[in-house]
């Protein structure tokens, strides 16, 4: 999760499924570690800050793929 500005957009690619921005709140799913996600997004030039990655559960990584319990 990260914040970014009021209205921005970010598409699920290869690399970041299932994204949401809820107030400000960009929340997407990834393999990627911490260090190769602040890669890509300077690399895009995102206007991101407080970046903060959490390892999922099995469970919780199931659901976040498919959107189903």
């Amino acid at each position: 999760t990260c914040t970014v500005p009021e209205g921005f957009c970010f598409n699920a690619n290869d690399q970041f499924y299932h994204p949401s921005v809820i107030r400000n709140r960009l929340e997407v799913g990834t393999f990627l570690s911490e260090h190769e996600v602040r890669t890509c997004f300077d690399a895009w030039q995102i206007p991101y800050k407080d970046l903060h990655c959490n390892a999922l559960s099995l469970e919780d990584t199931f659901i976040s793929l498919t959107g189903k319990y």
